[in-house]
């Protein structure tokens, strides 16, 4: 017969609960670190809003070009490896956030691994990372320092023009016009809707004239700069975060020291 525990055995258990002066310490500890990620998650909003206000108003000027003159096009893997608890990141359409990639939404994948799953292409830094299927025109800005592989259904362009930063490419990808590109040669289907992309090279995108793309590529790039050491800071202030709390529970770190950690991370 398989062990159980009774409701009567876990009704007297005990537990060893800190005071009530403690927990404030606690909550007040945690409490700036949240406040911090909460100051961070506002500025990712606001440099995102901000990049894609100055695309749109380069409109104007816009003219369209094929995809292809612009930018190379690689797919990624059509399987799904093993998964890990660490190693280098198996890139998910979930972690697509309309600009910005969000990796708690991705998995690893083993060492072992990686070579095989970047055969195609590794993602570098100013890639524009996409999904040909489902989650359809939504894209994210590879940032730097990530090391990983493109996941099912996501494919990405690589900008071949020192004039067309990623940043340039990804607000171009992300605006109106090109949204209703997408919808016009979206392929829908009994089970998934898919982009051909065989045929996306040919499609048109709007771009700036050539003596504006430089000046408008290089002040998106400095707002994804932003963005990305904002996020770069939220993961290691909810790591901290996370790592304190049970510290700080079993009484192993005292308030007043983790008082100084959080003020040197803050």
């Amino acid at each position: 017969m398989a062990d159980f525990i009774s409701l009567g055995d876990i009704l007297s258990l005990k537990l060893r609960v800190p005071s009530r002066v403690q927990q404030d310490g606690v909550v007040d500890v945690l409490g700036a670190l949240d406040d911090k990620i909460a100051v961070n998650e506002r500025i990712r909003g606001a440099a995102l809003s901000l990049a894609g206000a100055r695309s749109e108003a380069a409109g104007t000027t816009c003219k369209p070009e094929r995809i292809g003159e612009l930018a190379a096009l690689f797919d990624g893997p059509h399987a799904t490896p093993q998964k890990t608890e660490n190693g280098p990141w198996f890139l998910s359409i979930s972690s697509l956030k309309n600009g910005y990639l969000d990796l708690t939404e991705s998995a690893h994948l083993s060492e072992e691994d990686f070579p095989r799953w970047t055969r195609r292409v590794q993602p570098q830094a100013g890639d524009v990372l996409f999904s040909y299927e489902t989650r359809l025109g939504d894209a994210a800005l590879m940032p730097p320092g990530v090391r990983g592989s493109l996941g099912r259904r996501m494919a990405l362009l690589r900008s071949k023009s020192t004039s067309v930063s990623g940043a340039l490419l990804l607000h171009a990808y992300l605006s109106r016009q090109f949204q209703e590109e997408i919808k016009r040669r979206t392929i829908y289907g009994a089970t998934v809707d898919r982009l051909p992309l065989k045929e996306m090279p040919s499609w048109p995108i709007l771009l700036p004239a050539e003596d504006e793309r430089e000046r408008l590529s290089a002040q998106l790039d400095l707002l994804h700069a932003r963005l990305t050491q904002a996020m770069s800071e939220n993961h290691a202030l909810a790591t901290l975060r996370d790592t304190l709390l049970p510290q700080l529970m079993s009484g192993k770190l005292r308030v007043r020291d983790a008082e100084k950690i959080v003020e040197d991370a803050v």
